[in-house]
């Protein structure tokens, strides 16, 4: 997949995600089921050396990520 493909790919999913977070109201509920898909898709596809990789990597780089909300505005959970 190349990047733009990867870009459009990617909008077309976080808009579902932000439409399923707004339908319902559970960001905890989304975000596992699209974990759950992400792993298993990597478990697929990878030998367990690499899966291994992926998920340290993971594991390692989460100090890094950053929130889909404002960080002033806590009072909603809701993606928009």
């Amino acid at each position: 997949m190349n990047e733009d493909d990867m870009n459009k790919f990617y909008n077309l999913i976080f808009a579902e995600a932000a439409k399923e977070c707004d339908a319902q109201q559970d960001i905890m509920g989304v975000a596992a089921v699209l974990m759950s898909i992400a792993l298993r898709l990597y478990k697929t596809g990878l030998d367990d050396k690499d899966f291994d990789k992926v998920v340290d990597n993971l594991v390692n780089t989460a100090d890094k990520v950053r929130p889909f909300v404002d960080d002033h505005d806590m009072k909603s959970h809701m993606l928009h």
